[in-house]
């Protein structure tokens, strides 16, 4: 297990050095338009690589497959995070690579390497908070995907809790603005706020 945390922690190391490189490369007529509501405020994100509809929506499909996983580990059901990692685990090997352009295939390799080892992570874990440790990692994993690609439907939700981890705080997406803390489940399941929110363009 060691290793495997590990070999995550490096491709997360390279992975954000890759997008913060391209984020650089953007123009300062490229930067997300910012819409404010009552709640929150909403980022229109022009997303870093150019990938067709059908590409967007195995981004949609990796979105949902997070959405399980979170929604299990709100729950507090270790068997279920596991099946839910290994089936979406399944779904991220079987994405057709050609429907991405071809200068973005690297991106999308690189990317899913390090999610599908934080998958195998989930799987194996061998209790609940070791899970919920690991999903942070794989927040992060597939917050900068879909950032990168794009998915075409929906709103994602950036939501954060300041008392998880004993204190230190951590970040969960969601498809709705409705807090359920997978961080704690039904010992403190509203505690969090959301801090920001994505469209895509």
């Amino acid at each position: 297990m060691k290793k495997i945390f590990q070999k995550i922690l490096l491709i997360l190391i390279l992975s954000s050095a890759v997008i913060s490189c391209n984020q650089k490369k953007q123009s300062a007529s490229e930067e997300p338009e910012i819409e404010e509501t009552e709640k929150i405020i909403v980022e229109k994100i022009k997303p870093l690589e150019n990938a067709t509809e059908a590409f967007k929506q195995n981004m949609t499909e990796i979105f949902k497959g997070y959405l399980t996983i979170k929604d299990d580990l709100v729950n507090s059901n270790l068997d279920e995070t596991k099946a839910s990692s290994s089936k979406l685990q399944k779904e991220l090997s079987s994405f057709n690579q050609p429907n991405v352009a071809m200068e973005t295939n690297d991106s999308f390799i690189s990317a899913s390497l390090g999610i599908n080892l934080t998958l195998t992570a989930l799987i194996e874990s061998k209790d609940i908070e070791e899970q919920r440790d690991i999903f942070q990692i794989l927040t992060v994993q597939v917050e900068d995907m879909i950032k990168k690609f794009g998915i075409n439907e929906g709103t994602v939700y950036n939501q954060y809790c300041p008392m998880a981890f004993n204190n230190t705080g951590a970040n969960w997406l969601s498809d709705v603005d409705e807090i359920k803390n997978p961080y704690f489940g039904d010992v403190m399941l509203e505690c969090g706020e959301v801090k920001a929110a994505y469209t895509f363009n």
